[in-house]
């Protein structure tokens, strides 16, 4: 399932060279995953369940990021059920 999310980036954090500051880069791809989250979950999953970032990469303009599925309650990871799967196209 492929998701999409506008932006808009403030002047601060555009660095001399003009382009976009690393640490801007990784909390917009942060705010797009929650955003994705939000979209196709519902207010009872996400207090059953809740993720948090095992591992970021970027390369260019591009990023790949490593998400671990964790019980909301206990902080605990937790497997990927079909649910979910589904909810993401996989």
């Amino acid at each position: 399932m492929r998701f999409s999310l506008t932006v808009a980036v403030p002047d601060a954090d555009i660095d001399r060279h003009g382009h976009l500051n690393n640490v801007a880069y990784v909390r917009l791809v942060q705010e797009a995953a929650a955003a994705h989250w939000q979209a196709v979950s519902t207010p009872e999953l996400r207090a059953e369940v809740a993720w948090f970032v095992r591992r970021h990469g970027t390369v260019m303009a591009s990023a790949r990021t490593v998400w671990v599925l964790v019980d909301a309650a206990t902080g605990r990871p937790k497997r990927i059920d079909l649910r979910l799967k589904e909810m993401f196209g996989g």
